[in-house]
């Protein structure tokens, strides 16, 4: 008995002691606090630049000045009554778009991810190296084979089968770009390139529309957002 409590003794006087110091501790959170602060603010600059800049007439918006002198509304009634097709209507097709791609992502995501896991099957590895390995194809190199296979299975044609053609979503550009014939079809991000012209720009309402697909963004985030970081935690690599 004796001899354990010694051994005891010895590892709590070897142990490193807390620092105490609640002086210590309140300079080292208001420096992270600080920090984090400054950040948060630096990732919000663009977003109130381009809500500030929806407010401002073409001329002033060729200034860089954070507050409109002159502010107009004058940018959304452009962006709400000069696009083609009309924005609720592009806005429609980029939820749909949206929920498709998210739909089919995670089942697929999930058949894949459960079959690379879980089974054993001869040539696993190199099948999963292959897949890895068309993630370092850019999109441009991929354009005219994923075109031609599209058109052969029907799915480049005016019409909803259009949305099921795109590897993005909401944000994405380039594919409902190459795969979406109609107009009728065309999401948020091909309407903003309607306000941009060969040797100018049309900054108010083109702002006025990304501020539009930016809200959505925001709130679904606002409300979902402890979902967000507990996938992140989940996912993350613990040491």
């Amino acid at each position: 008995m004796s001899a354990t409590i010694a051994r005891a003794q010895t590892v709590t006087a070897e142990a490193p002691e807390p620092d105490e110091n609640p002086v210590r501790q309140r300079i080292g959170k208001t420096v992270v606090y600080t920090v984090l602060i400054l950040y948060s603010l630096l990732v919000f600059v663009p977003f109130l630049w381009t809500l500030s800049t929806s407010f401002k007439t073409l001329p002033e918006s060729l200034q860089l000045t954070w507050i409109p002198q002159s502010p107009t509304s004058a940018g959304y009634i452009t962006a709400w009554t000069q696009l083609q097709p009309v924005l609720p209507v592009m806005f429609g097709n980029s939820f749909l778009l949206a929920l498709l791609v998210t739909v089919t992502n995670v089942f697929f995501g999930a058949v894949g991810g459960y079959a690379f896991a879980r089974l054993r099957f001869p040539g696993r590895e190199v099948l999963f190296l292959m897949v890895l390995g068309t993630l370092m194809i850019p999109d441009q190199l991929r354009v005219v084979p994923v075109y031609q296979i599209l058109v052969n299975l029907g799915l480049v044609a005016p019409g909803p089968q259009n949305y099921f053609g795109i590897t993005l979503a909401w944000n994405g550009f380039f594919w409902p770009l190459i795969i979406l014939q109609s107009p009728n079809h065309w999401t948020l991000p091909l309407g903003l390139a309607q306000f941009r012209f060969q040797y100018s720009t049309n900054w108010p309402p083109l702002m006025a529309v990304d501020v539009v697909a930016t809200v959505p963004i925001v709130i679904l985030y606002l409300f979902f957002q402890r979902y967000f970081v507990s996938g992140l935690s989940a996912g993350a690599v613990k040491g």
